[in-house]
């Protein structure tokens, strides 16, 4: 994310023109999830651009926090070409330099990647790994995915997969599911499908997972009914959550009784 520019935004939308305003920070992205840098967002984002706009509110302003483009590029005839593609590999590490080397012997023989300007490292129930226990879970001779785009003939590194299981020592596996907790006040809510929170370092959107657990903090399950009229914008929820990639996935949500 980069400083935006002291001015606003205005998109055509279904109900009609909506002005928002720019917050501290602006993050542009594509939809296959590539940051757009500084220089690019001179020619990407422009008049007539479609778009989705991340915001909060700010009294009755709408305040911008992410911008999301399609990543296509117009062939004519009203027909689209993906620019962005990203592609994923199998092997195991056989070299492992942090932020230099990274040799994965695939089922061709060893393939080398280059680091992308950001490296997502997670595990395969979408941990995120931090950059502390980076140093000691990535190795050499640890299984992975990669996930990379390309360059030329460059394979640039996006994300990185590993296992998240233990080995018990008897033959058997387990595999370790972390939920992580969040306080925020709801500031977009559309059941099923919205769930935006504010918390301490800002605005963060969440995605509900099969299912979502709603209740108070002394226990009380409420009822799918009493959903409708307990959960809404303004009000303040501790939200579990497992992380799915980059995504924050709820689990549960408890609010005050």
């Amino acid at each position: 994310m980069f400083p935006a520019p002291p001015s606003t935004f205005n998109v055509k939308e279904t109900s009609g023109p909506v002005t928002y305003h720019y917050g501290k920070t602006v993050a542009y992205v594509t939809k296959s999830g590539k940051v757009i840098a500084e220089d690019e967002v001179k020619t990407r984002i422009r008049v007539g651009l479609p778009v989705s706009v991340h915001y909060v509110l700010d009294g009755e302003n709408r305040v911008i926090s992410r911008i999301v483009i399609d990543d296509t590029t117009v062939k004519g005839g009203g027909k689209t070409e993906t620019t962005v593609k990203t592609t994923t590999s199998t092997g195991t590490i056989t070299e492992y330099v942090p932020g230099t080397t990274f040799i994965v012997k695939e089922t061709d023989g060893p393939v080398t990647y280059r680091y992308g300007k950001t490296v997502a490292y997670v595990t395969k129930s979408g941990k995120v790994i931090t950059k502390d226990e980076v140093k000691s879970l990535i190795k050499v001779g640890i299984p992975v995915r990669v996930h990379y785009l390309l360059d030329g003939e460059n394979r640039v590194i996006s994300r990185v997969v590993i296992d998240d299981t233990t080995d018990k020592g008897d033959g058997t596996t387990e595999t370790t599911v972390r939920t992580t907790t969040s306080t925020g006040t709801i500031t977009e809510y559309v059941p099923g499908t919205t769930f935006i929170v504010k918390e301490t370092d800002g605005p963060v959107t969440y995605r509900y997972g099969k299912t979502v657990a709603y209740v108070t903090r002394s226990g009380k399950v409420i009822a799918k009914d009493e959903v409708k009229s307990h959960i809404k914008v303004g009000l303040p929820v501790s939200v579990h959550y497992v992380t799915d990639g980059e995504n924050r996935v709820i689990s549960r949500v408890v609010i005050d009784d």
